[in-house]
Order: C-alpha cells, then structure tokens, then sequence
C-alpha cells in the first residue's frame, strides 16, 4: 500500500505541475522522467504500460484509494474555487 501512496504523491506533483502551467499551449514530455518512479509498473499485469498508461491507472484508481484525492489538489491551486480560468489564446 505505501509503493501505491508514493505512486500517488508523484501522480499529485504530475497533476499540480499541468495546473501550475495550464495555460501553456506547450505541452512536453516531461512526465515520463516521473512515471519512472512508479511503482504500479512492477505489478505483473502493468510491467509492459507506458508512461501515459499508467498515469491512467493511478487518476483511476486515486479516488478509490484517497476520495478527496483530486479535491485537495484542485483547492490548492484555485483556493477560491467556482470555474477555472479562461485560457490564453
């Protein structure tokens, strides 16, 4: 269970990281250099997942391991709440 909360603390710098630049047109590669410390990839059934793979099982499998997972991340970084922003253009 802590490889999987480890997992998770990446997952919320992954997250809080798209956040902090979410008005970026750039998107980069980056998250792959994180994903290396996952530890879901040494599971048997997750060995062969790529990196985009198995960001997608971890914002899966958060809310049931954590259910305020994706709530606290979000207040962090919009404390006042209501809609995001409007992106640039």
């Amino acid at each position: 269970m802590n490889n999987f909360i480890n997992d998770l603390n990446t997952l919320k710098e992954l997250i809080s990281h798209r956040l902090l630049h979410f008005n970026s047109t750039e998107l980069n590669g980056e998250y792959s250099s994180l994903c290396k410390t996952f530890s879901i990839k040494n599971l048997n059934e997750f060995k062969d997942t790529t990196a985009t793979e198995q960001i997608i099982l971890l914002v899966g499998l958060a809310p049931h391991i954590r259910p305020n997972y994706f709530d606290s991340i979000i207040q962090e970084h919009f404390p006042q709440g209501g809609d995001f922003p409007n992106s640039v253009e």
